[in-house]
Protein backbone atom coordinates (compact mmCIF):
# COMPACT_ATOMS: atom_id res chain seq x y z
CA UNK A 1 0.00 0.00 0.00
CA UNK A 2 1.20 4.15 -0.65
CA UNK A 3 1.75 6.42 1.89
CA UNK A 4 2.81 10.12 1.54
CA UNK A 5 6.06 10.99 1.71
CA UNK A 6 7.88 14.58 1.68
CA UNK A 7 7.55 14.63 -1.85
CA UNK A 8 3.38 15.04 -1.78
CA UNK A 9 3.22 17.60 1.21
CA UNK A 10 3.97 21.50 0.76
CA UNK A 11 5.66 22.60 4.78
CA UNK A 12 6.70 26.17 4.13
CA UNK A 13 5.36 27.95 7.21
CA UNK A 14 3.82 25.33 8.83
CA UNK A 15 4.74 23.45 12.20
CA UNK A 16 6.06 19.84 11.35
CA UNK A 17 6.58 17.44 14.66
CA UNK A 18 9.34 14.66 13.79
CA UNK A 19 10.07 11.38 15.37
CA UNK A 20 13.73 11.06 14.51
CA UNK A 21 15.84 7.59 14.86
CA UNK A 22 18.35 9.46 17.14
CA UNK A 23 19.50 6.59 19.74
CA UNK A 24 22.88 6.63 19.62
CA UNK A 25 26.00 4.87 21.14
CA UNK A 26 27.36 5.44 24.36
CA UNK A 27 31.19 6.37 25.69
CA UNK A 28 31.08 5.29 29.00
CA UNK A 29 34.30 6.77 29.97
CA UNK A 30 33.10 10.56 28.25
CA UNK A 31 29.67 9.60 30.32
CA UNK A 32 28.29 10.85 26.93
CA UNK A 33 27.06 9.99 22.90
CA UNK A 34 28.89 9.25 19.92
CA UNK A 35 28.70 10.50 16.31
CA UNK A 36 27.00 8.02 14.42
CA UNK A 37 24.93 7.83 11.12
CA UNK A 38 21.50 7.81 12.45
CA UNK A 39 22.18 11.32 13.55
CA UNK A 40 23.62 12.12 10.31
CA UNK A 41 20.80 10.59 8.50
CA UNK A 42 18.04 11.89 10.98
CA UNK A 43 19.93 15.34 10.28
CA UNK A 44 19.25 15.11 6.22
CA UNK A 45 14.90 15.18 6.78
CA UNK A 46 15.36 18.01 9.41
CA UNK A 47 17.65 20.15 7.17
CA UNK A 48 15.40 19.55 4.10
CA UNK A 49 12.08 20.94 6.12
CA UNK A 50 14.11 23.62 7.59
CA UNK A 51 15.21 24.42 3.84
CA UNK A 52 11.55 24.43 2.75
CA UNK A 53 10.42 26.73 5.60
CA UNK A 54 8.57 25.00 7.83
CA UNK A 55 9.25 25.11 12.19
CA UNK A 56 10.63 21.93 12.65
CA UNK A 57 10.27 20.23 15.72
CA UNK A 58 12.21 16.92 16.17
CA UNK A 59 11.57 14.02 19.34
CA UNK A 60 13.37 10.66 20.11
CA UNK A 61 14.56 8.44 22.29
CA UNK A 62 18.57 7.73 23.88
CA UNK A 63 18.41 4.09 25.69
CA UNK A 64 16.03 3.05 27.69
CA UNK A 65 15.30 3.20 31.44
CA UNK A 66 17.98 1.69 34.03
CA UNK A 67 20.57 1.43 30.66
CA UNK A 68 24.03 4.02 31.94
CA UNK A 69 23.18 5.35 28.41
CA UNK A 70 19.60 6.74 29.26
CA UNK A 71 20.49 10.50 29.04
CA UNK A 72 19.02 13.83 28.13
CA UNK A 73 19.02 15.12 24.99
CA UNK A 74 21.66 18.03 24.32
CA UNK A 75 24.39 16.52 23.00
CA UNK A 76 22.03 14.87 20.26
CA UNK A 77 21.25 18.74 19.51
CA UNK A 78 24.65 19.92 19.18
CA UNK A 79 25.33 17.05 16.86
CA UNK A 80 22.51 17.34 15.03
CA UNK A 81 23.64 21.11 15.05
CA UNK A 82 26.81 20.07 13.22
CA UNK A 83 24.87 18.08 10.73
CA UNK A 84 22.65 20.38 9.66
CA UNK A 85 24.65 23.72 9.53
CA UNK A 86 22.57 25.64 11.79
CA UNK A 87 21.23 25.90 15.34
CA UNK A 88 18.67 23.01 16.72
CA UNK A 89 17.25 24.60 19.64
CA UNK A 90 17.38 22.09 23.18
CA UNK A 91 14.48 22.12 25.19
CA UNK A 92 14.18 20.02 28.10
CA UNK A 93 11.13 19.08 28.45
CA UNK A 94 8.41 16.94 26.30
CA UNK A 95 5.06 18.59 26.31
CA UNK A 96 4.71 20.43 29.39
CA UNK A 97 4.38 24.74 29.41
CA UNK A 98 8.35 25.07 28.77
CA UNK A 99 8.05 22.80 25.51
CA UNK A 100 4.48 24.20 24.13
CA UNK A 101 5.44 28.00 24.57
CA UNK A 102 8.77 27.16 22.61
CA UNK A 103 6.67 25.40 19.93
CA UNK A 104 4.32 28.48 19.72
CA UNK A 105 6.88 30.95 19.17
CA UNK A 106 8.84 29.35 16.00
CA UNK A 107 9.58 30.96 13.31
CA UNK A 108 9.96 29.63 9.93
CA UNK A 109 13.22 27.40 8.79
CA UNK A 110 14.02 27.33 12.95
CA UNK A 111 14.27 23.76 14.06
CA UNK A 112 13.73 22.26 18.08
CA UNK A 113 14.80 19.31 19.62
CA UNK A 114 12.56 17.99 22.74
CA UNK A 115 13.88 15.77 25.77
CA UNK A 116 14.05 11.91 25.27
CA UNK A 117 10.87 10.39 24.88
CA UNK A 118 11.49 7.54 27.43
CA UNK A 119 11.50 10.26 30.21
CA UNK A 120 7.57 10.05 30.32
CA UNK A 121 5.92 7.06 31.42
CA UNK A 122 3.43 7.31 28.36
CA UNK A 123 5.38 6.32 25.85
CA UNK A 124 5.70 2.62 26.27
CA UNK A 125 2.17 2.17 27.49
CA UNK A 126 0.33 -1.13 26.19
CA UNK A 127 -2.67 0.47 24.56
CA UNK A 128 -5.46 -0.40 22.13
CA UNK A 129 -4.32 1.42 18.88
CA UNK A 130 -6.81 3.71 18.83
CA UNK A 131 -6.21 4.80 22.68
CA UNK A 132 -2.70 6.90 22.24
CA UNK A 133 -3.55 9.60 20.90
CA UNK A 134 -5.49 9.93 24.66
CA UNK A 135 -2.29 9.99 26.13
CA UNK A 136 -1.20 13.76 27.99
CA UNK A 137 1.60 13.61 25.20
CA UNK A 138 -0.19 13.41 22.22
CA UNK A 139 -3.21 15.87 23.26
CA UNK A 140 -0.42 18.66 24.24
CA UNK A 141 1.43 18.24 21.43
CA UNK A 142 -0.99 17.25 18.49
CA UNK A 143 -2.74 20.58 18.39
CA UNK A 144 0.00 22.37 17.61
CA UNK A 145 1.42 20.70 14.49
CA UNK A 146 -0.16 20.35 10.77
CA UNK A 147 1.63 17.13 9.41
CA UNK A 148 3.82 14.38 11.46
CA UNK A 149 6.47 13.00 9.75
CA UNK A 150 7.67 9.58 10.97
CA UNK A 151 11.38 8.78 10.27
CA UNK A 152 12.71 6.47 13.00
CA UNK A 153 12.45 3.18 11.25
CA UNK A 154 14.45 1.69 13.73
CA UNK A 155 11.74 1.46 15.98
CA UNK A 156 8.38 1.24 13.35
CA UNK A 157 7.88 -2.34 14.73
CA UNK A 158 7.54 -0.97 18.12
CA UNK A 159 3.92 0.36 19.64
CA UNK A 160 5.39 3.51 21.01
CA UNK A 161 3.05 6.89 22.14
CA UNK A 162 5.43 9.14 19.43
CA UNK A 163 5.27 6.34 16.91
CA UNK A 164 1.66 5.81 16.58
CA UNK A 165 0.11 8.58 18.82
CA UNK A 166 -0.36 11.11 16.46
CA UNK A 167 -3.34 9.61 14.04
CA UNK A 168 -5.43 13.04 13.98
CA UNK A 169 -3.06 15.10 11.43
CA UNK A 170 -1.26 14.05 8.27
CA UNK A 171 1.48 11.48 8.91
CA UNK A 172 4.04 11.52 5.91
CA UNK A 173 7.62 9.09 5.75
CA UNK A 174 10.62 10.78 6.34
CA UNK A 175 13.77 10.55 4.13
CA UNK A 176 15.30 7.57 6.00
CA UNK A 177 12.12 5.68 6.80
CA UNK A 178 11.13 5.54 3.11
CA UNK A 179 14.75 4.78 2.33
CA UNK A 180 14.78 1.94 4.77
CA UNK A 181 11.36 0.51 3.44
CA UNK A 182 12.80 0.72 -0.29
CA UNK A 183 15.67 -0.74 0.37
CA UNK A 184 15.05 -3.58 2.45
CA UNK A 185 12.00 -4.35 0.28
CA UNK A 186 14.30 -5.03 -2.68
CA UNK A 187 15.28 -8.26 -0.32
CA UNK A 188 12.01 -8.92 0.75
CA UNK A 189 10.01 -8.83 -1.89
CA UNK A 190 11.49 -8.18 -4.51
CA UNK A 191 14.93 -10.60 -4.80
CA UNK A 192 16.74 -12.14 -7.38
CA UNK A 193 18.22 -15.49 -7.13
CA UNK A 194 20.62 -16.87 -6.03
CA UNK A 195 19.61 -15.30 -2.40
CA UNK A 196 22.24 -15.73 -0.10
CA UNK A 197 21.79 -15.26 3.86
CA UNK A 198 24.39 -14.27 6.07
CA UNK A 199 23.24 -15.11 9.74
CA UNK A 200 26.09 -14.31 11.79
CA UNK A 201 26.43 -12.18 15.35
CA UNK A 202 25.70 -13.01 18.83
CA UNK A 203 21.60 -12.37 18.87
CA UNK A 204 20.65 -15.22 17.54
CA UNK A 205 17.54 -15.44 18.75
CA UNK A 206 16.50 -12.73 16.33
CA UNK A 207 16.73 -14.84 13.23
CA UNK A 208 14.56 -17.86 13.59
CA UNK A 209 11.18 -16.36 12.37
CA UNK A 210 12.95 -15.04 9.35
CA UNK A 211 14.22 -18.76 8.99
CA UNK A 212 10.90 -19.96 9.28
CA UNK A 213 9.54 -18.05 6.74
CA UNK A 214 12.30 -18.34 3.99
CA UNK A 215 13.16 -22.13 4.54
CA UNK A 216 9.10 -22.88 4.52
CA UNK A 217 8.58 -20.46 1.32
CA UNK A 218 11.86 -21.91 -0.30
CA UNK A 219 12.75 -18.70 -1.24
CA UNK A 220 16.64 -18.51 0.04
CA UNK A 221 19.40 -20.35 -1.51
CA UNK A 222 22.03 -20.59 0.73
CA UNK A 223 22.26 -19.67 4.59
CA UNK A 224 25.92 -19.32 5.71
CA UNK A 225 26.76 -19.85 9.17
CA UNK A 226 28.49 -17.64 11.00
CA UNK A 227 28.71 -16.08 15.14
CA UNK A 228 27.05 -18.07 17.43
CA UNK A 229 25.06 -19.89 14.87
CA UNK A 230 28.14 -21.49 13.75
CA UNK A 231 28.30 -23.25 17.74
CA UNK A 232 24.75 -24.23 17.39
CA UNK A 233 24.73 -25.39 14.48
CA UNK A 234 27.76 -27.90 14.94
CA UNK A 235 26.45 -28.93 18.21
CA UNK A 236 23.10 -29.78 16.10
CA UNK A 237 25.11 -31.72 13.99
CA UNK A 238 26.63 -33.91 17.07
CA UNK A 239 29.81 -32.17 17.41
CA UNK A 240 31.10 -32.07 21.17
CA UNK A 241 32.81 -28.20 20.72
CA UNK A 242 34.63 -28.83 24.16
CA UNK A 243 35.19 -25.41 26.60
CA UNK A 244 32.46 -23.88 24.00
CA UNK A 245 29.81 -25.87 25.58
CA UNK A 246 29.87 -24.29 28.73
CA UNK A 247 29.48 -20.72 27.29
CA UNK A 248 26.23 -22.22 25.21
CA UNK A 249 24.84 -23.80 28.86
CA UNK A 250 24.22 -20.26 30.14
CA UNK A 251 21.20 -18.33 29.14
CA UNK A 252 21.10 -15.31 26.89
CA UNK A 253 19.85 -12.13 29.01
CA UNK A 254 17.99 -10.57 26.22
CA UNK A 255 15.70 -13.84 25.27
CA UNK A 256 15.66 -15.26 28.64
CA UNK A 257 16.82 -18.65 27.29
CA UNK A 258 19.81 -21.07 27.05
CA UNK A 259 21.72 -21.07 23.51
CA UNK A 260 21.48 -25.33 23.52
CA UNK A 261 17.56 -24.74 24.04
CA UNK A 262 17.54 -24.59 20.67
CA UNK A 263 19.32 -26.71 19.26
CA UNK A 264 16.48 -29.36 18.71
CA UNK A 265 15.07 -26.03 16.32
CA UNK A 266 18.42 -26.00 14.83
CA UNK A 267 19.13 -29.43 14.42
CA UNK A 268 15.14 -30.04 12.37
CA UNK A 269 16.48 -27.00 10.51
CA UNK A 270 19.42 -28.83 9.30
CA UNK A 271 17.92 -32.35 8.35
CA UNK A 272 15.01 -30.58 6.69
CA UNK A 273 16.83 -28.09 4.76
CA UNK A 274 20.45 -29.65 3.92
CA UNK A 275 21.48 -28.11 0.52
CA UNK A 276 20.65 -24.70 2.43
CA UNK A 277 22.63 -24.34 4.82
CA UNK A 278 26.69 -23.85 3.96
CA UNK A 279 28.64 -25.55 7.03
CA UNK A 280 31.83 -24.28 8.18
CA UNK A 281 34.86 -26.92 7.82
CA UNK A 282 37.19 -25.26 9.89
CA UNK A 283 37.50 -22.88 12.82
CA UNK A 284 39.61 -20.70 14.81
CA UNK A 285 40.45 -20.68 18.42
CA UNK A 286 42.56 -18.46 20.85
CA UNK A 287 45.49 -20.37 22.42
CA UNK A 288 47.73 -18.57 24.18
CA UNK A 289 46.24 -15.10 22.67
CA UNK A 290 46.84 -16.30 19.15
CA UNK A 291 44.31 -17.71 16.42
CA UNK A 292 45.20 -21.11 15.31
CA UNK A 293 42.76 -23.04 13.07
CA UNK A 294 41.74 -26.42 13.44
CA UNK A 295 38.99 -28.54 11.40
CA UNK A 296 35.94 -29.35 12.74
CA UNK A 297 37.33 -33.04 12.67
CA UNK A 298 39.65 -31.90 15.28
CA UNK A 299 36.70 -31.34 17.97
CA UNK A 300 36.36 -31.02 21.09
CA UNK A 301 38.70 -28.26 21.77
CA UNK A 302 39.38 -26.97 25.02
CA UNK A 303 39.86 -23.78 23.45
CA UNK A 304 37.65 -20.61 22.73
CA UNK A 305 36.02 -20.49 19.48
CA UNK A 306 35.96 -16.95 17.99
CA UNK A 307 35.57 -17.15 14.29
CA UNK A 308 35.36 -19.49 11.04
CA UNK A 309 38.61 -20.94 9.45
CA UNK A 310 40.15 -19.62 6.18
CA UNK A 311 38.88 -22.46 4.20
CA UNK A 312 35.15 -22.05 5.11
CA UNK A 313 35.77 -18.42 4.53
CA UNK A 314 37.02 -19.13 1.00
CA UNK A 315 34.22 -21.50 0.31
CA UNK A 316 31.35 -18.10 1.81
CA UNK A 317 33.37 -15.87 -0.61
CA UNK A 318 32.10 -18.07 -3.71
CA UNK A 319 28.92 -18.45 -2.81
CA UNK A 320 28.56 -14.79 -2.29
CA UNK A 321 30.29 -14.18 -5.30
CA UNK A 322 27.98 -16.39 -7.55
CA UNK A 323 24.49 -13.90 -5.84
CA UNK A 324 22.01 -12.48 -6.92
CA UNK A 325 21.05 -11.05 -3.64
CA UNK A 326 22.90 -10.78 -0.43
CA UNK A 327 21.83 -10.22 3.29
CA UNK A 328 24.14 -9.58 6.19
CA UNK A 329 23.06 -9.90 9.51
CA UNK A 330 25.65 -10.05 12.27
CA UNK A 331 29.77 -10.79 11.52
CA UNK A 332 31.03 -14.52 11.25
CA UNK A 333 33.31 -14.13 14.00
CA UNK A 334 34.94 -11.94 16.70
CA UNK A 335 35.99 -9.08 14.57
CA UNK A 336 36.82 -6.75 17.22
CA UNK A 337 40.21 -8.60 18.02
CA UNK A 338 42.29 -8.60 15.16
CA UNK A 339 43.04 -12.41 15.75
CA UNK A 340 39.64 -13.19 15.16
CA UNK A 341 38.59 -10.86 12.12
CA UNK A 342 39.82 -12.42 9.17
CA UNK A 343 36.18 -14.39 8.55
CA UNK A 344 33.93 -11.28 8.86
CA UNK A 345 36.93 -9.58 6.49
CA UNK A 346 37.10 -12.35 3.83
CA UNK A 347 32.91 -12.61 3.69
CA UNK A 348 32.78 -8.40 3.90
CA UNK A 349 35.59 -7.59 1.12
CA UNK A 350 33.08 -10.78 -1.29
CA UNK A 351 29.76 -8.54 -0.48
CA UNK A 352 31.39 -5.65 -1.42
CA UNK A 353 33.48 -6.96 -5.01
CA UNK A 354 29.50 -8.41 -5.22
CA UNK A 355 27.22 -7.45 -8.72
CA UNK A 356 24.42 -8.56 -6.75
CA UNK A 357 21.57 -6.30 -4.68
CA UNK A 358 23.67 -6.44 -0.98
CA UNK A 359 21.61 -5.71 2.12
CA UNK A 360 23.77 -4.68 5.50
CA UNK A 361 20.94 -5.25 7.97
CA UNK A 362 22.26 -2.47 10.96
CA UNK A 363 24.01 -2.63 14.25
CA UNK A 364 27.14 -5.10 14.38
CA UNK A 365 26.75 -5.58 10.74
CA UNK A 366 27.21 -1.94 9.74
CA UNK A 367 29.85 -1.53 12.12
CA UNK A 368 31.79 -4.72 10.44
CA UNK A 369 31.28 -3.80 7.08
CA UNK A 370 32.42 -0.49 7.16
CA UNK A 371 35.76 -1.65 8.73
CA UNK A 372 36.56 -3.91 5.69
CA UNK A 373 34.98 -1.81 2.96
CA UNK A 374 33.53 1.74 2.03
CA UNK A 375 29.90 1.86 3.01
CA UNK A 376 29.03 2.68 -0.90
CA UNK A 377 29.93 -0.43 -1.99
CA UNK A 378 26.60 -1.94 -0.58
CA UNK A 379 23.28 -1.64 -1.82
CA UNK A 380 22.13 -0.45 0.98
CA UNK A 381 22.98 -0.43 4.21
CA UNK A 382 20.47 -0.27 7.07
CA UNK A 383 20.11 1.25 10.20
CA UNK A 384 17.77 -0.72 12.14
CA UNK A 385 18.62 -4.49 12.90
CA UNK A 386 15.56 -5.81 15.24
CA UNK A 387 12.89 -3.64 12.30
CA UNK A 388 14.40 -4.96 9.05
CA UNK A 389 14.45 -8.94 10.27
CA UNK A 390 10.77 -8.59 10.87
CA UNK A 391 10.19 -6.88 7.43
CA UNK A 392 12.35 -9.64 5.70
CA UNK A 393 9.88 -12.05 7.82
CA UNK A 394 6.79 -10.55 6.69
CA UNK A 395 5.79 -9.70 10.37
CA UNK A 396 4.29 -6.24 10.03
CA UNK A 397 5.44 -3.07 11.24
CA UNK A 398 3.02 -1.30 13.17
CA UNK A 399 4.78 2.45 12.67
CA UNK A 400 4.64 1.90 8.34
CA UNK A 401 0.88 -0.15 8.99
CA UNK A 402 0.03 3.04 10.41
CA UNK A 403 1.43 5.08 7.74
CA UNK A 404 -0.03 2.64 4.73
CA UNK A 405 -3.57 3.23 6.53
CA UNK A 406 -3.51 6.76 7.02
CA UNK A 407 -2.53 7.48 3.42
CA UNK A 408 -5.96 8.53 1.95
CA UNK A 409 -7.13 10.45 5.35
CA UNK A 410 -3.82 12.52 5.40
CA UNK A 411 -4.30 13.31 1.80
CA UNK A 412 -7.40 15.00 2.15
CA UNK A 413 -6.31 16.56 5.06
CA UNK A 414 -3.75 18.13 2.88
CA UNK A 415 -5.95 19.17 -0.10
CA UNK A 416 -8.63 20.03 1.68
CA UNK A 417 -6.93 21.72 5.06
Amino acid sequence: MPYLTLDQVDVKGKRVLVRSDLDSPFDKAAKQIMDNERLSEAAKTLRELSQKGARVVSFGHQARPGKGSFTRMRRHAELLSDYIGKPVTYIDSIHDTRATQAIKGMKDGEILLLENVRFSSEETLELEIDKYPTTHMVKDLQPLFDIFVQDSFTTAHRAHTSMIGFQRIPNVAGRRFALEVEGIGKAAKHAERPYVMILGGAKIFDYFSLMDKVLAEGSVDSILVGGLFVDLCLVAKGYDLGKKMEFLKETDSLAQKRLLDVVPQVKEYLEKYPKVFVMPEDIAIEVDGKRQEIGIDQLPTEHMIYDIGSRTAAKYAQVIAAAKTIYLKGPVGMYENPEFALGSKIVIEAIASSAGYSLIGGGDSVTVAKMFAPLDKFSHVGLAGGATLKMLAGKKLIALDMLEKSYVASKLQLENP
